[in-house]
């Protein structure tokens, strides 16, 4: 498990265990997100927390928790999506999108046991107004097929969704183009480097940008590219 040790403490990891479980498999049903190690460790904490205010009501065995197990575990992981959000939109300081995607980067080609060189980037998108970091990397010999040729590269992208655009993108482009409102920090995994808005692409629900966080997503990134993980969208 991810993050098992915090200041020299080992977490019980058979505590964990089940409930980790659930959120993995609640994970993997989600056909729009995929979610960093750390997220599902969050997720699982909170599932045992919850499991543990059951077990002293004397409540946790009964048909209602037990028959619902699983949607309960994806409702745990849909609420901590929310609150990580939440956290990105508030987030304090400057963001230097480019250099934590070479974080990225790095990390995806030491989880791939080979350097990656990317074909573009990582730099800032050069059309749209929303501020976007991107790194289009070329495909593997084990790459899935993608895109209308079956051939089209990877990119991962970080950035701050223009939110106004994309209401007007969800209202079938009608509406007034107001100016620039960014939306939370997010990462982003797809083929197409991004202008203002992210609608097809895969969102990578992570912690706030950080390098941890960013060679979190190039672990994922990695097996992205070598189809161990395929893109839910």
């Amino acid at each position: 498990m991810a993050r098992m040790i915090e200041d020299g403490v080992v977490e019980d990891s058979l505590r964990l265990g089940p409930h980790r479980h659930a959120i993995e498999r609640a994970a993997l049903e989600s056909r729009v997100y995929l979610y960093t190690p750390s997220v599902l460790d969050a997720a699982a904490a909170t599932l045992s927390a919850v499991r543990g205010v059951l077990d002293e009501h004397h409540i946790a065995d009964t048909f209602q928790f037990q028959a619902y197990g699983d949607a309960f575990a994806a409702r745990v992981l849909g609420a901590c999506e929310q609150r990580f959000t939440a956290e990105w939109q508030d987030l304090e300081g400057d963001v230097d999108p480019v250099a934590l995607l070479d974080v990225a980067v790095t990390a995806a080609g030491e989880h791939l046991g080979r350097r990656l060189e990317p074909v573009q980037g990582p730099a800032l998108a050069p059309e749209g107004r929303a501020v976007f970091g991107y790194v289009v990397l070329a495909r593997h010999d084990e790459s899935p097929d993608w895109g209308p040729g079956g051939d089209a590269p990877l990119v991962l992208s970080l950035g701050r969704p223009d939110m106004h655009m994309l209401a007007v993108a969800y209202s079938s482009g009608a509406g007034w183009d107001g100016p620039y409102d960014p939306g939370p920090w997010r990462w982003y995994l797809g083929h197409e480097v991004p202008r203002d808005v992210c609608i097809t692409e895969t969102t990578v629900i992570a912690p706030a940008p950080a390098p941890a966080v960013a060679a979190e997503v190039g672990a994922i990134t990695a097996r992205v590219l070598t189809g161990d993980l395929p893109l839910p969208r």
